[in-house]
């Protein structure tokens, strides 16, 4: 998936999701340093007020990697969230009941999606699942009350999408039905 968005904070790094468009960053989040201290794991908003998010891709010259469990659960002002390819985990209810968040763009190296991490996420109408993505936690997009597709890079190895449907690779595993979806039966 291929977008551009407007972002208002200060530091200038490079989009690596498609085009190699410039784009800003969030300023002002909350980081924490990760146990063996090499990388940074975002940790909440801090004094960031900005709607629209963008990770940045280091904090204090280490890379960020991560979104720390929590970290923005129950934000009712965020609307978009962007993660840079170097993000490899969102944690536990990362974006639990944000209610107005309605956009997500994945990096490409993203490995894990936690438990609950957009439960109840119920403006978010699509998501894209990048082809890195190994692991999705129970209920990540439970209750997503507008989730009409889930969509899967099709070189991804664990997980496939069938029309907006989410299954494991082999197909044999109905993952989520997006509940936003208008159609009331499915044929397995």
């Amino acid at each position: 998936i291929s977008s551009v968005l407007l972002f208002s904070s200060c530091e200038r790094i490079k989009d690596l999701f498609s085009s190699g468009e410039d784009y800003v960053s969030s300023d002002g989040l909350l980081f924490t340093l990760s146990e063996d201290e090499s990388y940074y794991i975002v940790a909440g908003m801090g004094n960031c007020t900005d709607t629209d998010i963008v990770i940045p891709l280091t904090y204090k010259e280490k890379p960020v990697k991560e979104i720390g469990e929590g970290s923005f659960k129950s934000n009712q002002n965020i609307t978009s969230i962007k993660l840079h390819n170097e993000i490899t985990v969102i944690g536990d209810k990362a974006f639990y009941y944000c209610g107005k968040l309605s956009r997500v763009v994945l990096g490409n190296g993203l490995n894990e999606i936690g438990d609950e991490a957009f439960y109840n996420c119920d403006k978010i109408e699509s998501i894209f699942i990048p082809k890195s993505v190994t692991e999705i936690g129970d209920s990540a997009f439970l209750q997503c009350s507008k989730l009409e597709r889930i969509d899967v890079d099709e070189n991804n190895s664990a997980y496939k999408s069938v029309d907006g449907i989410f299954y494991n690779k082999s197909g044999s595993v109905l993952i989520q039905y997006p509940v936003g979806r208008e159609e009331k039966n499915l044929t397995l």
